[in-house]
Order: structure tokens, then C-alpha cells, then sequence
């Protein structure tokens, strides 16, 4: 009952001090705008737009879906995450030059301009159905995390309120900039999380040579062929081609101040990814 009630406290402070960075950002938002909204004035430099992207890539699928596969299939889990970096250094290096020079400010306005409006109509809603399921999705999680780990003061209701109603306000207060500066304390708390979770993890079981000692045989848990070639450049095909078009990564180009800043902040947030891929598949091995 202790252990939930620091863990409560811990949840409110992190919210709190969520929605305070989104109110700080506003003193960036010079005119309360679309361009100021929608894309900080293009004001942004590297290092907001490496936690834009960052912020966006490291989540469920790049934690626990690396340690739930790890759990089978060793550290090459990991290999999804590099999956995600791979994609993101490249936009670095050879699309966010363009993308921050251009005239267009969204990937359906560049579909639009090179196929037509019909085909633009049709991005668009399909855009707007992807994004649905994935925030209702990323909105369920949350709640069930919360009344899960907390579940004398949230029931799953709850739970998906709070968790909807803290970020919706973060991003109607800030826009884009909310977005940016909230991903600093989020990217900081995964990494410390994770970080530290992993390297205790390890030490407790005994280093790794006691964590192999005590696993199943069979299985090349510390190697990288833990899933076959073909699933591994599945994922590979499979982050890129999300990758390029990702409404997150496209918008955090745009926002940029310069081509330069754009470029080294996605790539910054590309090899930002690396490492908690690696850790959290150190959890689901000593699972």
C-alpha cells in the first residue's frame, strides 16, 4: 500500500510538471497562430527536433514490445529498435534538407501537388484513421498502466481519462513546442528507467555470464541471430517505409530553423534510439 502511494505521488508530480512545461511554452507561441502552433515559427534547433522524433519513437513497441520479444528470442529483440534508428538517420541524412527548404509543410500537401486533390482527399482520411487507432490505442495503454499499477485510485476508466485528458491539454496549450519541451522530461524518464532498470536487472542475475548460466539452452540469447534474416530486414522495410512519411518526423523538419538543424536533430534522434532498445531487451532476457 506504501509502494502505491509513492508511485501515485509520482505519477501527479510527473503530470504536473507536464502541464507546466506546456504552460512555459507558450511564451514561445509569438502569435497564437497555425505557423506558431502547427510548426514553432520554424524557430526550432537540433536538439528539440532530436526530442520530437525520439519522443515519438521511443514507446511501447520500442520498450516493452522489445523486452516481450526478448523474453523468446534474446537481445537480438533489439534489432527493432535499430530498425526505427536506421529509418530516422536516414531522413536525417538525405530528406530533411529538402523537406525544410520546401514549400510544403505536410506529406499530404506534397501528395497533393504531385498526384492531384483526389488523391489528396484520400491520404488525408486515411492519415486521419491511422492516427485514430493509434492514440486510442496509446490512450488505452496509458489507462491500463495507470489502474494496473494503481489500481486503488484508478479503475481503467479513470485511467484513460487522465491519461487522454494530461496530453490533450499539453499539446492544445503548446502546440508544437509543448510537444517538444514535455519530450525532454519523457525521453529523460524512459532513459533513467531504463538505463538503471536494465543494469540492475543484469547485476542482479549475476552479470551476464549468471544470466546466461541460468537461462534456457538452445536459444543465442546475447547473440544477433535470434530471429531469422528475413524477419530482421522485415522490420528494417517495415520502420522505413514508416518512417519517410511519419507526420511526426516530417513535421519536426519543417520546424526546424535551418536544413542544418534539421538534419542533425533527426539523426541526433536516431542514434538516441539505440540504447534503450538495448536495455529493454536486457529486461525481458533476465524475465
Amino acid at each position: 500500500m506504501q509502494n502505491n502511494f509513492i508511485a501515485m505521488i509520482i505519477v501527479i508530480l510527473y503530470m504536473v510538471i507536464l502541464l507546466a512545461i506546456s504552460w512555459y511554452s507558450t511564451k514561445y507561441l509569438q502569435k497564437k497562430d497555425s505557423a506558431s502552433f502547427l510548426f514553432a515559427k520554424k524557430a526550432m534547433g537540433w536538439h528539440l527536433v532530436a526530442m520530437i522524433v525520439s519522443g515519438c519513437a521511443i514507446g511501447g513497441s520500442a520498450t516493452l514490445g522489445v523486452a516481450e520479444k526478448a523474453y523468446t528470442h534474446g537481445i537480438s529483440a533489439a534489432w527493432w529498435t535499430m530498425a526505427w534508428a536506421f529509418a530516422a538517420v536516414f531522413y536525417g541524412a538525405v530528406l530533411a534538407r529538402r523537406v525544410n527548404r520546401s514549400r510544403y509543410e505536410t506529406v499530404n500537401q506534397m501528395y497533393g501537388a504531385v498526384y492531384g486533390d483526389k488523391f489528396l482527399t484520400v491520404s488525408v482520411v486515411v492519415q486521419i484513421l491511422n492516427m485514430f487507432v493509434v492514440n486510442a490505442l496509446q490512450v488505452y495503454a496509458g489507462g491500463a498502466i495507470l489502474s494496473s499499477l494503481l489500481p486503488e485510485y484508478f479503475s481503467l476508466s479513470t485511467g484513460i481519462i487522465v491519461s487522454a485528458g494530461v496530453f490533450m491539454v499539453i499539446t492544445f496549450i503548446g502546440g508544437l513546442w509543448a510537444a517538444a519541451l514535455s519530450n525532454i522530461v519523457n525521453v529523460a524518464v524512459i532513459y533513467v528507467g531504463i538505463l538503471f532498470g536494465g543494469i540492475h536487472a543484469l547485476n542482479s542475475a549475476g552479470g551476464v555470464q549468471g544470466l546466461t548460466a541460468s537461462l534456457p539452452s538452445g536459444i543465442p540469447w546475447f547473440g544477433l541471430n535470434g530471429f531469422s534474416l528475413l524477419i530482421v530486414v522485415g522490420w528494417f522495410v517495415t520502420m522505413f517505409v514508416n518512417a519517410m512519411p511519419h507526420t511526426a518526423v516530417t513535421q519536426a523538419a519543417v520546424a526546424a530553423k535551418d536544413p542544418k538543424n534539421a538534419r542533425t536533430g533527426i539523426i541526433a534522434a536516431g542514434l538516441i534510439m539505440i540504447p534503450p532498445g538495448i536495455f529493454s531487451a536486457i529486461f525481458g532476457i533476465a524475465a
